[in-house]
């Protein structure tokens, strides 16, 4: 049997490594922002708490009048009806329809809503 020779290792020459030796400066930091950016962002979110709130307050006013509208009308037919002339029901019923069929502008503050609906209680005593 004839083996055949291996071949020899490759030839390497051995590297010696670099270390850099020096003072590194070390800057400490976190999760953590400007105070002017946190004052910022404080307010901005305020700004849209006071938004959602306006938001919430003007949705209920026009529902308590969508439901005032409701219940005169029911009122107006059943309970006032011995006391009120068709005159005065007709007059009152034109104010409700006016005051549904126009409701406030989306955006509108919430003051709009509830003169409308001070001026409707008004209007009946």
């Amino acid at each position: 049997m004839d083996a055949e020779p291996t071949p020899p290792p490759p030839k390497t020459r051995k590297v010696k490594k670099q270390v850099r030796k020096g003072d590194l400066p070390i800057v400490g930091g976190g999760l953590f922002l400007d105070a002017a950016l946190k004052e910022t962002y404080k307010e901005r979110e305020a700004e849209m708490t006071i938004a959602d709130k306006l938001i919430a307050d003007t949705e209920d006013r026009k529902n308590a009048l969508e439901e005032y509208i409701y219940d005169m009308r029911g009122k107006l037919d059943d309970l006032y009806a011995d006391y009120a002339s068709d005159e005065e029901k007709s007059k009152l019923h034109a104010m409700l329809d006016a005051a549904e069929v126009r409701p406030p502008p989306q955006n509108s503050p919430l003051g709009i809503v509830a003169d409308t609906d001070f001026c409707l209680g008004m209007a009946v005593r």
